[in-house]
């Protein structure tokens, strides 16, 4: 699993979940859910009003019962800016 300008790539058939947090990780919001057969999943920031600089995603990989087989989190923060 990679993380790409903005885009997760991964070549396996288990559903991702994908959450983002604007505050290092303490906190995360839900993206993307049940997301089967992911290779490439896009997505568009909704407007936050005011710069964020501790952004992070985290996507989970998860059997059939919900159970996480394993995950990965952004290695460094990326930033969000408020449209110009």
């Amino acid at each position: 699993m990679a993380m790409v300008n903005g885009m997760v790539r991964d070549q396996g058939m288990m559903p991702h979940t994908i959450y983002g947090s604007g505050d290092g990780g303490k906190y995360w919001k839900l993206i993307a859910i049940r997301l089967y057969n992911l290779e490439v999943f896009v997505y568009t920031v909704l407007s936050l009003g005011t710069e964020k600089t501790t952004c992070k995603i985290e996507v989970l990989l998860k059997d059939d019962s919900g159970k996480t087989l394993r995950f990965d989190v952004s290695d460094s923060y990326f930033t969000i800016q408020p449209p110009s």
